[in-house]
């Protein structure tokens, strides 16, 4: 998966250059309008580099979660939860509210699936992984919880630290 991302930073860093030069020839070249020429050329570029990298987290979420068996809630807390004192309605609560955030099947998400790599990852961060974050910031306020969301790295994390999993613990 490290070369993929690494071809979508090297051509979004090559879109960022051409704006960069063609920006440049536009002021030496001192047309009228060089203010408009400029403006429109970002605005194009900037539209490309959007849909571009839409394009490629498209192409990511589909070669990671299309290949997966898709498995019931069932199946994902006996394979998953059963043993670590999680009770399976909190777990299946918790594990629908991130597949419904980020827009992916929930029979498909895994606990090991990273925020921002296999789910949501953009440029920066996503409106999905936004969305996520603004219902685990209500939830952690109406649980008068103090919860760092800059530590939740996995679907497991989410899961243990909405659930009261004692941290630490690791999934199998």
């Amino acid at each position: 998966m490290g070369k993929p991302l690494h071809r979508e930073k090297l051509l979004i860093f090559g879109i960022a250059l051409i704006v960069i030069i063609g920006l440049a020839i536009i002021m030496i070249s001192e047309p009228k309008q060089a203010k408009f020429w400029g403006l429109i050329m970002v605005s194009i570029i900037g539209a490309l580099t959007i849909l571009v990298n839409f394009i490629f987290q498209r192409r990511r979420e589909s070669d990671v979660f299309g290949k997966r068996s898709f498995l019931s809630d069932q199946i994902i807390y006996d394979n998953y939860y059963a043993t670590s004192g999680l009770s399976a309605p909190i777990v299946t609560e918790l594990w629908h509210e991130v597949a419904e955030k980020c827009g992916i099947s929930f029979g498909k998400l895994r606990p090991t699936d990273r925020f921002g790599e296999e789910i949501g990852s953009y440029l920066i961060t996503s409106e999905k992984l936004d969305s996520l974050g603004l219902v685990a910031m209500e939830r952690s306020r109406k649980l008068k919880m103090e919860i760092d969301l800059s530590t939740i790295k996995t679907v497991d994390d989410y899961i243990k630290s909405f659930s009261g999993s004692p941290k630490g613990e690791e999934i199998s």
